[in-house]
């Protein structure tokens, strides 16, 4: 039991987590990268794409809901990291038809929307929730193993409640700072 009290005085790992988040970080940058640059575009199809775009509605709550509502499907265990990844990739293929459409190189544009905070804080959100899926799978497969990991099973489903409570808050800043983006440019 003395394995559960260390861990929960210390409830985020950075050694454990820390290596998980930047590990899912870096797989995420290169998803989306190679959506952007090396999936080919229909040129009649990227257009049709950005007009839909440019008629959806960027408010906070919008951006917000659906980023929230994609991050906590990442949390499932197993299926969720891939997901994740699915999901990045066709964010990149969406920056590659949003640059067809508008004559912008996509290398151009995917490096440009790394540039933004917005783009940072939403890759962090999903790597965070990607992580914590990963250790609750693993936790959860100990536990029906070993009864002693049941407690410690508990405590990390506590420490999902506390990802997700800030995972929302990085996902309402990144919300708010990416509308006020789009208000400058518009």
């Amino acid at each position: 039991m003395k394995i559960l009290e260390t861990t929960w005085k210390n409830w985020f790992d950075i050694k454990t987590r820390g290596k998980w988040i930047i590990l899912f970080f870096a797989i995420l940058v290169i998803l989306l990268g190679l959506g952007a640059t090396a999936v080919p575009t229909n040129p009649a199809e990227a257009k049709a794409i950005y007009d839909q775009l440019q008629n959806e509605p960027y408010t906070v709550t919008a951006i917000f809901g659906n980023n929230f509502f994609y991050c906590m499907i990442v949390f499932i265990p197993v299926i969720g990291p891939i997901f994740a990844g699915l999901i990045v990739f066709h964010t990149g293929i969406l920056i590659a038809n949003i640059a067809s459409a508008t004559g912008v190189n996509s290398f151009r544009l995917f490096t440009t929307t790394l540039m933004f905070p917005h783009a940072w804080l939403e890759l962090f959100a999903y790597s965070f929730a990607m992580s914590q899926s990963i250790i609750l799978t693993k936790i959860f497969l100990r536990s029906i193993r070993r009864s002693s990991y049941r407690k410690y099973f508990q405590h990390e489903l506590v420490r999902t409640c506390i990802t997700i409570t800030v995972i929302a808050l990085l996902l309402i800043l990144a919300a708010i700072i990416e509308v006020v983006l789009i208000a400058l440019v518009s």
